[in-house]
């Protein structure tokens, strides 16, 4: 693995706040990260190297935010990131991948509702199937976490409680 930590979010609202800290505490436990430094537009895919980059990762950061689902890059990682955990969780890999959910000032209710209004990205009925595969992504992802953090603790607690769990994860892995 190339990376310890691939870190998805959506730049504009997290990039120089809760992101750059978490990061530095990141690379301050020595932990290896991936984290797209280029803002992208918001229709826009992930590139090739970015999705070679969740691959290459043991686990990811997920943070969502209430504008991560108006970027169709941030909705491109969410889809290969749950593809990564579900194939490495049925042991097709050697190593497990697992991932660290963020909800940054959203209430997970409110990302099942983004979920279903995401048409307008799409530009037409020729990108259905990739509609629905982000709106699965941001659904499962939802289901399976939404108890993880309580998204309305500070900063700090939240940046502290994801870095704990991420070290004990990776040292046991």
């Amino acid at each position: 693995m190339k990376f310890d930590v691939f870190v998805s979010f959506r730049g504009i609202d997290t990039r120089r706040t809760f992101v750059s800290h978490l990061c530095h505490s990141l690379y301050k436990r020595g932990i290896t990260v991936f984290k797209n430094d280029e803002e992208r537009p918001e229709n826009e895919l992930a590139s090739s190297q970015v999705l070679q980059s969740i691959e290459e990762s043991r686990a990811a950061i997920v943070i969502i935010s209430k504008i991560f689902a108006s970027s169709v890059s941030c909705l491109d990682e969410l889809v290969k990131i749950m593809e990564c955990r579900e194939k490495r969780s049925q042991g097709s890999t050697a190593s497990l991948f697992f991932v660290v959910p963020v909800f940054y000032s959203i209430d997970p209710c409110d990302v099942v509702r983004q979920a279903d209004n995401l048409m307008e990205l799409v530009g037409g009925d020729n990108n259905l199937d990739k509609l629905e595969k982000w709106r699965d992504a941001l659904r499962k992802f939802t289901r399976t976490f939404d108890h993880f953090f309580d998204w309305e603790q500070d900063d700090s607690c939240i940046i502290d409680r994801a870095i704990n769990y991420i070290s004990q994860h990776l040292s046991a892995h």
